[in-house]
């Protein structure tokens, strides 16, 4: 359920504007209307802000808090980026020494001071690293230009050159080293074990990382104040501060307006009000409460005027979650797993929650589906087993059959949109819920059209009437709106008649996408299949029998059938809930503009404490 809002303006002088905030934290109720602004302060706590967040992150993030670092969260970052700085400079360090190690080791060991007096005389000496096809030109050059092979690797080799060298020679002079590979080799491993130490000093800092935490905290708290301080109007000596109070805390905070001698102004949110700013609070009860996590979990938040809906997702994303799944056996699982995870939960004292209650009901329908299909693992000798025999109906085997069922949920998912949609515009707006009415009529029809392509059945004969009547309802309906005469709602309709005719024909792709109800389960069904093959003919061809064989096929199956309860669960992911928040959601009207509704809480902490 979507609370409804209350809109909120208090009047207080300018000198007490801290003081009206602080109370208004406490009341812990009030929504305070964005708005954007600058300050320094602001600045500053944002960028210290990010700048600690970053260095919190990437300390080591299991390590025990302890409480016997002596000094502030300052002496702490302190330490914490020296070592950091020199962790980094020995790095890079070792990055150089081990290049210019790999660069020089294939030519073998020097003694560089050795090179350097020689190259240091009077007769000139240089090092060149050439090819073969530049030592066949040097050959050319031998005249001009003396020099001696010192080493070979692979197609290259290393000359020593004496004197003065042709401007025809394009060979690549060698630089040489300024340390010998015993030496560079050494100071890697000194500062490789110097880096160690600093991350074992490192890891004992972090165990004050607490400190920084509450910095953080601090910070995003002094921010949210800054930012609702910025949004205050200021008009001469009063400021006004514009928001939203949930209608069931009205009273109450009414109540403490009077108690702190504010003046306010308090209105509804109109009917036909841009509510774009209004934030969104839901509140969850029964099933609500489950298919919830699903709207937390990506961010689903409705507008203040959309639906709440929690219970046509709960219905459908389980039916979508027990097809996509399509086997008895992984919803046996996922139903063991559920239940010692609510064990677990119980034996640690704590509460069992609604995700655990959801996930357990996911199961249910899981399993009846699969046992209706007679699949328990992709192996038919299961589902002939007494008893589970009686759960499979040969009607729920048939592809084509199912087939059917993908079309006919669609038609079932967005009607129900449609028929959620035309209930309220009943009561905001009379004349467009006709349009609504026309959409169930052209989906009825495109429906028909859908099984005729896709399973050859027969279309009625009311087909084309209905599609015809419905697509006249959308066209005079869908533009009406309040305050707008029904005749030039229709001719608004009639202007836009071609969008209208595409849209309606997406229906038809609305409903051909509900096929992947049908397919993934299918491809699920498949792949164990080919895993049990794979795995009773890999037996047989390894002449595998008794034990051996029954250890080889409980790790072979179990490995492969965890894979696919995992893929399982990723389709339903992308599939079940693409099919609520984007096909019925585009039915419905929903577009998901909302954003949460945060109450007021922040004091001026930091402010306070200088």
């Amino acid at each position: 359920m979507i609370v409804t809002m209350k809109k909120v303006a208090l009047v207080a002088q300018s000198k007490d504007k801290a003081l009206a905030l602080g109370l208004l934290a406490d009341a812990s109720v009030f929504h305070v209307t964005a708005k954007d602004g600058y300050s320094e302060n602001l600045h500053n706590y944002s960028n210290e802000l990010n700048t600690l967040t970053a260095l919190f992150n990437s300390l080591p993030a299991k390590v025990k808090a302890d409480d016997s670092f002596i000094g502030n969260y300052e002496v702490l970052v302190d330490k914490i980026n020296r070592l950091r700085e020199k962790i980094k400079a020995n790095a890079d360090e070792i990055v150089k020494l081990k290049t210019e190690f790999e660069r020089a080791k294939k030519w073998g060991n020097f003694n560089p001071d050795e090179l350097k007096q020689l190259t240091a005389g009077s007769f000139a000496m240089r090092f060149y690293v050439v090819d073969k096809i530049t030592l066949k030109q040097l050959n050319k050059l031998k005249d001009e230009t003396v020099y001696f092979i010192l080493a070979k690797a692979k197609n290259l080799q290393l000359l020593l050159t004496l004197g003065e060298v042709s401007e025809l020679f394009k060979g690549k002079e060698f630089v040489v080293p300024q340390k010998s590979l015993a030496l560079m080799q050494n100071e890697i491993r000194y500062l490789a074990l110097e880096n160690r130490k600093f991350n074992d000093e490192l890891v004992k800092l972090a165990a004050a990382k607490h400190l920084i935490k509450e910095r953080i905290n601090q910070l995003t708290e002094q921010i949210e104040y800054e930012k609702t301080s910025l949004a205050v109007d200021e008009q001469g000596e009063l400021v006004v501060i514009r928001g939203f109070v949930p209608e069931p805390d009205y009273a109450a905070f009414k109540e403490q307006a009077k108690t702190n001698k504010w003046a306010a102004i308090y209105d509804d949110v109109a009917f036909n009000e841009d509510v774009s700013g209004v934030p969104t609070k839901s509140v969850y009860r029964g099933v609500g409460k489950m298919s919830s996590i699903i709207l937390r979990a990506f961010d689903l938040i409705p507008g203040y005027r959309e639906f709440d809906m929690t219970t046509p997702l709960f219905i459908f994303f389980s039916l979508f979650y027990a097809l996509l799944v399509n086997d008895a056996g992984y919803g046996l699982v996922f139903l063991s797993l559920g239940l010692v995870a609510c064990g677990i939960t119980i034996i640690k004292g704590k509460k069992i929650g609604a995700g655990h209650i959801f996930w357990l009901w996911l199961s249910i329908p899981t399993v009846i589906w699969g046992a209706l299909k007679g699949s328990w693992f992709a192996v038919e000798a299961i589902a002939e087993r007494p008893f589970l025999d009686q759960f499979n109906l040969a009607w729920f085997v048939n592809d084509q059959n199912i087939m059917w069922l993908s079309f006919t949920i669609a038609l079932v998912h967005l009607t129900y949109a449609h028929l959620m949609a035309f209930f309220r515009k009943v009561r905001t707006n009379f004349w467009q819920s006709f349009a609504d009415l026309g959409s169930i009529g052209v989906l009825l029809g495109i429906y028909q059209v859908v099984l005729m392509l896709i399973l050859d059945v027969e279309p009625s004969s009311w087909t084309p009437h209905v599609i015809a009547i419905g697509f006249a309802l959308i066209v005079l309906f869908g533009q009406q709106s309040k305050g707008v005469t029904i005749g030039k709602g229709m001719l608004s309709g009639l202007a836009g008649i071609f969008p209208t005719l595409l849209g309606s024909i997406g229906n038809f792709s609305d409903i051909i996408s509900y096929i992947r109800l049908y397919a993934v389960g299918l491809a699920g069904a498949g792949i164990a299949m080919a895993f049990n093959d794979l795995a009773f003919g890999t037996t047989a061809d390894l002449g595998l029998t008794g034990v051996p064989a029954v250890l080889f096929l409980a790790v072979f199956l179990t490995i492969a059938h965890v894979m696919n309860m995992v893929l399982a669960i990723m389709a339903v992911i992308v599939h079940a809930v693409r099919l609520n928040s984007l096909e019925f959601s585009s039915h419905l009207g929903q577009q998901w503009s909302g954003f949460h509704y945060k109450p007021f809480v922040a004091k001026n902490i930091l402010e306070e404490n200088n």
